[in-house]
């Protein structure tokens, strides 16, 4: 009986002490728990704090984990933009120049600021446990990893939430903003793009290239840094930038066509060749010249350049004239002064694919770009011979140089007259069938262009057939070719155009701008059919085909 009572006498003790150890282990608790919780209140506002801090160190270059750079290489290897580009640049991949920020570079930041906080956290996380006490004894070592969770753990895991939450805000924030720029880039971009289609429309802007004779509305251009080889392809707004683009160099690059072409030098993008300063910009309009080998087509455009050019220099006149390459600004030399001495013109010399001669036509409503393209009469002996002047395929006009003196009933009159002159080589219905033929063939659709039928040596038709001279208007002429044995070649050619305009044309040295039978007039129903307004005399109405004729000629054509 004594053993048992002191048993439970001890066992009694026994508990108390327990409990009593019990109260004060749970008081112990409470107070790590509240001082714990209290830490982790403190280190959530400094994560949190930090997490807002902590972007602006990465995008400063001052933590851990580098944002990679979106650079114009990254592109190329296609890993900026999905898929190739489109438009002008199609063909040529991206362009050499640096994305926009938003929202190409700020993915590499965000993914930077995600990856430091990444770091961050393990850091964190470490320094939790890294100097913290271990036992192998499992009693001691439970107990030792609550008091860790109490003391490291909580305010660790309250760090890294505040964290968190700095950097979601960051990032809230910042895609906000992200939507609302690249919500703003969008419809920016869409502005520019249809105030520039407007402005390309409203000046029927164009591009045509005189060497390769392809056309585009989207030149090619170079870098504005002279020691930059890069050529950028499309210089519409887009991913590369909105209103100036950064090139590869860190140049800046203006953008559209409109801005581009008064500050960067333009190629073409066939063929590379340089283009004239402000390409692209402007209505470009051709006067293709085409006719046998000697029947006056170079003599026709000198006479027109020495033309322009005096009326440039004259004061009284609003023309303005400028050569837009050097083979331009040699032909206009070398026209002026060939005028000046009263000498013709030399033969142009026989290329397949000769250059053309730009001018920069200002003073009468917008600025025209007028070309000028010549080429040796051997270019036209056939259609295969034809087949390399592109050029001809981008005009609406064509001039058609006939020498009347190939014609065998005029040939006659001026062996009679023996009158001396320079007779055109071969047949004009060969030289004409050369190219008619070959656009034709080449799917053009005649009825679409217009024809302008240019007699020349209207000073050497006075000479032989002096009461019977050339008319100065369009169904005069084409009356008189009719009555002299041109009729077969008039029937064909308004049997092929829709439109033909007929012109007697006196291109010698000294002939007065303001003569009827000046080749001014002829460009000024190329450049009125072009959209542009004529230099001088007003455009001559193409006639419909037999309308302008004699009546008994208009007859005997609807007969044939």
């Amino acid at each position: 009986m004594p053993y048992v009572i002191a048993f439970v006498v001890i066992l009694g003790i026994a508990i108390f002490v327990v409990w009593i150890a019990f109260i004060y282990l749970m008081r112990l608790l409470g107070f790590l728990i509240a001082c714990s919780v209290v830490v982790a209140a403190f280190t959530f506002t400094a994560g949190l704090l930090w997490g807002v801090v902590l972007p602006i160190r990465v995008l400063r270059g001052r933590a851990s984990v580098t944002p990679r750079v979106a650079t114009p290489q990254l592109i190329r290897d296609g890993q900026i933009f999905k898929g190739a580009p489109r438009g002008a640049a199609r063909e040529f991949g991206w362009d050499a120049a640096w994305p926009l920020y938003v929202p190409y570079q700020l993915r590499f930041d965000a993914a930077a600021v995600r990856g430091e906080a990444a770091l961050l956290v393990e850091d964190v996380r470490g320094l939790a446990t890294r100097w913290w006490p271990t036992s192998d004894k499992v009693l001691l070592q439970a107990l030792l990893s609550v008091a860790r969770f109490l003391l490291l753990g909580i305010p660790a895991y309250a760090y890294i939430l505040g964290l968190f939450s700095g950097i979601f805000l960051w990032m809230t924030i910042v895609g906000v903003i992200q939507a609302l720029v690249v919500s703003a880039q969008w419809i920016t971009t869409r502005l520019l793009r249809i105030r520039e289609s407007r402005h390309m429309k409203k000046h029927a802007a164009t591009v045509k290239c005189t060497r390769c004779y392809r056309e585009t509305n989207m030149p090619s251009y170079r870098c504005l840094n002279p020691q930059c080889p890069r050529i950028h392809r499309d210089v519409n707004p887009g991913p590369l930038g909105i209103r100036t683009r950064i090139c590869e160099c860190e140049e800046k690059i203006p953008l559209t066509v409109a801005a581009a072409s008064r500050a960067l030098t333009a190629h073409c993008p066939f063929c590379d060749a340089e283009l004239p300063r402000g390409a692209g910009s402007r209505r470009v309009v051709v006067a293709p010249v085409f006719g046998s080998v000697g029947s006056g087509k170079t003599q026709f455009l000198a006479t027109t350049a020495t033309a322009l050019h005096s009326m440039s220099e004259d004061e009284g006149t609003p023309t303005g004239l400028s050569a837009l390459t050097p083979a331009a600004e040699q032909f206009l030399a070398n026209s002026v002064e060939e005028t000046s001495a009263g000498s013709a013109p030399l033969k142009t010399q026989h290329h397949d694919r000769p250059e053309g001669y730009p001018f920069l036509i200002t003073g009468h409503g917008s600025d025209v770009e007028l070309h000028l393209m010549d080429a040796a009469g051997e270019n036209f002996v056939h259609s295969d011979s034809s087949r390399s002047l592109g050029y001809l395929d981008l005009s609406t006009s064509l001039l058609f140089l006939l020498d009347p003196l190939t014609i065998p009933e005029v040939r006659e009159q001026l062996t009679l007259s023996g009158v001396g002159v320079q007779v055109a080589q071969g047949q004009a219905s060969d030289a004409y069938a050369s190219v008619v033929d070959r656009l034709r063939d080449s799917g053009e659709d005649l009825r679409k262009k217009k024809l302008a039928v240019v007699v020349t040596k209207a000073d050497v038709v006075g000479q032989i057939f002096a009461s019977e001279p050339l008319p100065e208007d369009s169904a005069g002429v084409r009356g008189w070719l009719y009555s002299h044995g041109g009729d077969n070649l008039v029937r064909r050619i308004e049997a092929d155009f829709q439109e033909v305009a007929y012109f007697g044309v006196d291109s010698t040295p000294g002939v007065s701008a303001r003569s009827a039978s000046h080749p001014l007039r002829v460009i000024d129903w190329v450049l009125a059919n072009g959209g542009a307004e004529p230099l001088s005399a007003g455009p001559v109405d193409p006639p419909s085909p037999g309308t302008d004729a004699p009546d008994e000629l208009n007859k005997e054509a609807a007969h044939s």
